[in-house]
């Protein structure tokens, strides 16, 4: 509190100063650090308006994009962390803030610049841990607002080394079986019986679904090779009991 006092003092009483441009960054970074986020914001606004080319402007403009996301002004957010990102491309923050503007957009339920900012990540970031989750995060996005055909089809972009490929697949075979095309559901729960991770639980979720589509389709010998794959590898006794009913 004595600090942000003195930092404005100098902003009122030596506006001029050399040390002008410290004590409006530090001024504003005294409410972000007792996260008073709503009074930070304006603080740093001020401090990239007046001075542009400090050398604290990258901080500043991150930490105001914090603020507002933390004060749910999203679509104030996004551009904030979208600015950083492009701004700023070697930073090592750079990476979280691409990934940040795009979750900002759809949070605000903008859904034609999200997906972009979705797509901008995976291009440029192929190889991130978060690749798995931004696929999830489009195609839920998609499905939200009816899009039902494309939120399949992004689900199924996720890379089979991301962590959500399992999730990923049963959602598009879910979304197939909402739409009605049995064909594109069988053919995804079928590549979710060749995942090496065979108790992944949406693996076995998936494959409840392809044995009853077997079922439907007279093809007996498939869905119970299915049922005994389920029984063999289900941590979950209820899921295992069930199939072992089935073969039985």
């Amino acid at each position: 509190e004595n600090a942000r006092h003195y930092f404005e003092k100098i902003l009122f009483e030596f506006p001029s100063s050399a040390l002008a441009p410290q004590a409006a960054f530090y001024r504003a970074e005294s409410f972000y650090l007792q996260e008073k986020y709503g009074d930070c914001i304006p603080l740093y606004s001020s401090f990239l308006t007046n001075y542009p080319t400090d050398a604290q402007k990258s901080l500043a403009l991150f930490h105001l994009a914090v603020s507002q996301f933390n004060q749910k002004e999203f679509a104030d957010s996004a551009k904030s962390f979208g600015d950083f990102a492009q701004g700023y491309p070697a930073d090592p923050m750079a990476k979280n803030a691409t990934l940040n503007a795009a979750l900002c957009y759809a949070k605000a339920l903008d859904v034609d610049n999200a997906l972009p900012a979705y797509e901008k990540y995976v291009k440029l970031y192929p190889d991130s841990e978060d690749v798995g989750a931004t696929y999830l995060q489009m195609g839920q996005l998609l499905e939200k607002f009816g899009q039902d055909t494309r939120a399949a089809d992004v689900y199924r972009r996720t890379p089979s080394t991301a962590g959500e490929y399992g999730e990923a697949l049963f959602n598009a075979g879910r979304v197939y079986r909402k739409l009605n095309k049995t064909d594109n559901e069988q053919s995804v729960y079928e590549e979710l019986q060749r995942m090496p991770k065979k108790d992944d639980p949406y693996r076995l979720a998936g494959l409840l679904q392809l044995a009853e589509i077997y079922l439907a389709r007279n093809q007996t010998a498939k869905a119970l090779e299915i049922y005994q794959d389920i029984a063999a590898n289900a941590a979950d006794e209820a899921r295992a009991a069930l199939a072992k009913e089935r073969i039985s």
